[in-house]
């Protein structure tokens, strides 16, 4: 029988739990969000954390800083997504990358983990001296 490291599937049993929220909160806030067209505004700390004003469906204005992981011009027309219970604290610019790329940097992590677990791999790198 195969040695496992037990520690390692732990921790990758837990990211697994975590990125299985994580996927889920993303999934229901696409789906539950809108979606509308909002400026850059300015720019706070370079091209990727730009400040975005926006309309709300019921006609408020919000104007936020949010950070991105594309780079992006003032005055550059953007599309917004945002939830309707909380429009200012969730307005974030309509990206894909933006979206996902927490998510599955901890579904890759969480995969690792398992994986190094199930082959019995240490966590340390045990050089010979």
């Amino acid at each position: 029988m195969k040695c496992r490291n037990y520690f390692a599937l732990l921790i990758g049993l837990c990211l697994s739990v975590g990125a299985a929220f994580y996927v889920y909160s993303v999934i229901e806030f696409c789906l539950s969000s809108v979606v509308v067209t909002g400026k850059v505004v300015r720019l706070n700390a370079g091209g990727h954390h730009p400040q975005i004003a926006f309309d709300a469906k019921d006609g408020r204005h919000f104007e936020r800083p949010t950070g991105t992981t594309w780079s992006y011009e003032a005055g550059q027309v953007v599309p917004i997504r945002y939830s309707p219970d909380d429009p200012d604290g969730s307005a974030m610019i309509d990206s894909a990358i933006d979206l996902w790329r927490w998510p599955l940097f901890v579904v890759f992590l969480a995969a690792a983990f398992v994986t190094s677990g199930l082959r019995g791999e240490p966590l340390e790198n045990r050089r010979k001296r």
